[in-house]
């Protein structure tokens, strides 16, 4: 069965500010499908070039003569390839366009909240966890619908429809490399303060582009006045079970 809800009976819940950080990147605003539009914006500058290193390995070898430019030439030092970051990111971001699962975990003060479920084309199912607490979401865009776990869906008003992290968190800015690791490639992100439901300008983040085809998204943001510390992790997911609207 599903009921009506109103938009007094959703905000009857025990989540504050941490909460609604966590609500900004998963359960903000939009219309699904016809929310923003996902493709990649970087400044002229966005990438970085990495120098090629190289050093002797020889024992007891000596140190080869710097070379030096003749008078009245310029020396020219070599360099590695230029990353494309911006590419790198897009690339990853296609990886989850199937169906991906996300945790989000949103720390303020002593409080946490968690955000976790599964996304499957524009579908989704959440579960928001906070102060022993639990709602469930679920969105066939444009429908919305909340309950508690086990209880009866409400279908939702229209301010408390989902947006999945992927559309938010794959748009960033600005994007520029950092580095590579045995963890993925480092990128430095930054995103208007507004998409991420923070009174900031611009909030800057790290995000780790996985070699397992994950992305995590760390932060920390000003939002209602509180210094809140975000984690998003989207990973591909196995079960690409379609989500469909409650019967």
């Amino acid at each position: 069965m599903v009921v009506k809800a109103t938009s007094s009976a959703l905000r009857r819940s025990p989540f504050g500010a941490a909460a609604v950080a966590a609500l900004v990147l998963i359960l903000g605003a939009c219309s699904g499908s016809g929310g923003r539009d996902a493709s990649l914006v970087a400044t002229s500058d966005g990438s970085t070039t990495l120098a090629d290193k190289q050093a002797t390995t020889a024992k007891k070898a000596p140190a080869p003569a710097t070379p030096t430019a003749a008078v009245g030439t310029t020396a020219t030092v070599p360099t590695g390839p230029t990353i494309d970051a911006p590419a790198l990111l897009a690339k990853a971001v296609e990886t989850l366009r199937v169906g991906y699962d996300v945790d989000t975990n949103v720390t303020a003060g002593d409080r946490s909240t968690n955000v976790a479920g599964r996304v499957v084309g524009v579908n989704s199912l959440f579960t928001l966890t906070s102060g022993g607490a639990s709602v469930e979401y679920l969105q066939v865009p444009p429908q919305v619908w909340v309950r508690d776990p086990g209880g009866e869906w409400n279908e939702a008003t229209s301010e408390a429809a989902p947006k999945e992290a992927l559309t938010t968190l794959s748009a960033p800015a600005t994007v520029a490399f950092v580095k590579a690791g045995g963890d993925g490639q480092h990128l430095r992100v930054s995103y208007p303060g507004a998409a991420l439901g923070s009174e900031s300008a611009t909030v800057d983040a790290d995000m780790v582009l996985e070699p397992n085809g994950g992305i995590t998204v760390s932060y920390a943001a000003v939002t209602q006045g509180k210094t809140v510390a975000v984690v998003t992790r989207m990973a591909p997911t196995a079960d690409v079970t379609p989500i469909a609207p409650p019967v």
